[in-house]
């Protein structure tokens, strides 16, 4: 009977895959993931079962049970979610347009036929190919990362803005890319692909737009030889009743293009062929409730069963808490500082995107300094491996500098800055903001004069908050985790009565960045204190910026950036008024 393997999760934490082969299943020993079990097997040049034979089968296991106590995941993920692709395809199913086109029949007169039948024809005449040809394009979308796949069990969280939540019950292959670029398909899993059809039935074009959410895989990775006919079911109930119930066909016997097809067409494009990277494509369906006038609500369960899969994948849809989304720092940090601060006036802007505001913008510094407009100090908050020359410039036609942490990429290149400014004789003032934060000086203050034991600096953020979309932080020169790293720094430093240095450094950098994702770090100093400090960019939930000091006369904890500071005396916060008191401290042009 088929094989499939899962990811389990125990109670305490500790991971494992099983083997399940028929009605039977096993722990593998050694094996905590289906990715490094897929590393192994390639790194050899096994298949995945013959694989698993070697890692050995351990205990038995019930999979039924371990699924109605939520220990199973989904069948893949990757440590890195950015590392994970979710993608997929549609029209790819015989009898897939009728959903889609009853969706777009408005946009359809006469003979005229709409873009999806258009595709999905094309797909019936082209999408399987003669061995050795190039069969017919498919429909592509986008999806998500890692973040965004959840696993039986899991809520299906729709965005606040979605219009609608709906089920998609399909295949999805599964596969990592090997050391050298070649894709190795790993299996199917059952997935729910979930997408917002009434925002795709408003425009096909914002496709795009329907796709970008979570999606929901099966626990089982059905390994192997696959099946040409798959038969299921998609339900929906709610209040424990059954709304809404329809068979779904998948399988090549049942669909228009070749999965061979699929595969070549998403594969064919080098970026997705990066070493090590992880994909999950959504090969389509042809059955969905909203094409039979289904609108889901919350606390609504999803449930897609087939054989030869032998668990069934439940979600809930859920509906995320609706967020405002401003562009950080600049705007949100700096821009409302000066506004505060009546000792300076915004007159103009020099970004490459339009800030909206009621001042001259500019594309570039040249613009600013062509316009001949009034101006006696720029504050550079560019990522740093651009800032010296700004600086230099800026310093040439002598205005006052202010310049965001860290002043330079390099130390030669802030002491080349220095004596700029001194042959200008303007000011070069940079900044650490968080030296600001409320809780800095009183913390300096209570640890002056004590013994200091044990100092642990825990700095972790989600770099897809607070960085999104900005590649030049994974760059040479952007810093990576240490960007945010250096707040800590600068506040360790200032409150910590003697200077301490490195001893040793564990740094995880992604196989396509030049920047580190997380840092172990350890520090001491020349009464042998131990320091230790941990960054990571993957943390997720709430963010962790703490600093906590072990003295001979307690502990005091410095948390949320320097803002809540906490004695054996008692708890003291303040709002985040860093960037604020960083600009009140601004010498005025001309001190």
């Amino acid at each position: 009977m088929a094989q499939r393997l899962l990811q389990h999760r125990a109670d305490y934490g500790a991971r494992s895959v099983i083997l399940a082969d028929g009605d039977q299943a096993w722990f593998l020993n050694g094996v905590a993931s289906t990715r490094e079990l897929a590393q192994r097997a390639i790194a050899v040049g096994h298949s995945l079962s013959a694989e698993a034979e070697v890692a050995g089968k351990g205990a038995a296991v019930d999979i039924a049970a371990e699924l109605a106590a939520g220990r199973l995941l989904a069948p893949i993920d990757h440590e890195d979610p950015a590392h994970l692709w979710m993608t997929g395809t549609g029209l790819t199913h015989l009898g897939s347009a009728e959903g889609r086109n009853k969706m777009h029949a408005a946009a359809a007169a006469g003979e005229k036929l709409t873009d999806s039948m258009r595709m999905f024809l094309e797909g019936v005449e082209g999408g399987k190919p003669e061995a050795g040809q190039t069969g017919q394009q498919p429909e592509w979308f986008y999806k998500g990362d890692g973040s965004q796949l959840v696993g039986p069990g899991a809520d299906l969280l729709s965005p606040a803005f979605a219009q609608d939540g709906g089920e998609e019950p399909e295949l999805a292959g599964v596969y990592i890319v090997g050391p050298d670029g070649t894709p190795f398909r790993l299996g199917l899993a059952l997935a729910n692909e979930f997408s917002d059809h009434v925002t795709e039935r408003h425009n096909y074009l914002w496709l795009a737009h329907s796709k970008l959410r979570v999606a929901a895989l099966g626990a089982e990775l059905l390994i192997g030889e696959v099946p040409d006919d798959i038969r299921g079911t998609s339900r929906i109930l709610r209040d424990g009743e059954v709304l809404w119930e329809k068979p779904f066909l998948s399988g090549e016997a049942n669909m228009s293009h070749s999965i061979g097809n699929l595969e070549h067409h998403h594969f064919k494009y080098g970026l997705f062929r990066r070493a090590g990277d992880v994909h999950v494509h959504f090969f389509g369906t042809a059955t969905l409730s909203f094409s039979d006038e289904v609108r889901t609500v919350v606390g609504d369960e999803f449930e897609i069963s087939a054989a030869p899969f032998t668990l069934p994948l439940r979600n809930r849809l859920a509906i995320a808490q609706a967020e405002t989304v401003s562009v950080k720092i600049a705007r949100d940090q700096h821009l409302p500082a000066i506004a505060a601060n009546p000792a300076y006036e915004l007159v103009a802007t020099v970004s490459r995107h339009d800030p909206e505001l009621s001042v001259p913008g500019f594309a570039d510094l040249d613009g600013l300094l062509a316009s001949g407009l009034a101006v006696d100090a720029v504050a550079l908050c560019t990522p740093p491996q651009v800032r010296y020359a700004l600086a230099v410039k800026a310093l040439q036609h002598k205005l006052h500098i202010f310049l965001e942490k860290p002043p330079g990429a390099t130390l030669a290149e802030v002491e080349s800055l220095r004596a700029i400014a001194d042959e200008a004789g303007v000011t070069l003032f940079a900044s650490w903001h968080s030296r600001y934060a409320a809780g800095v000086e009183p913390a300096k203050a209570w640890l002056a004069g004590r013994t200091i034991r044990n100092v642990k600096i825990i700095w972790r953020e989600d770099v897809r908050v607070w960085h999104p979309g900005q590649a030049w932080i994974w760059q040479a020169g952007g810093l990576g985790v240490f960007d945010p790293g250096i707040n800590a720094l600068s506040i360790a430093t200032h409150i910590l009565p003697r200077p301490f240095f490195l001893t040793d450094a564990t740094l995880e950098v992604p196989s396509n960045c030049q920047a580190p994702i997380a840092a172990d770090l350890s520090f001491t100093d020349s009464a042998g204190t131990p320091i230790h400090m941990d960054l990571d960019f993957r943390q997720t939930g709430p963010q962790s910026w703490d600093i906590i000091v072990e003295t001979d006369g307690g502990t005091l904890t410095l948390a949320k950036g320097g803002s809540v500071l906490t004695l054996p005396e008692g708890v003291s916060a303040d709002a985040d008024r860093a960037y604020p008191e960083r600009s009140a401290r601004l010498p005025a042009p001309g001190a």
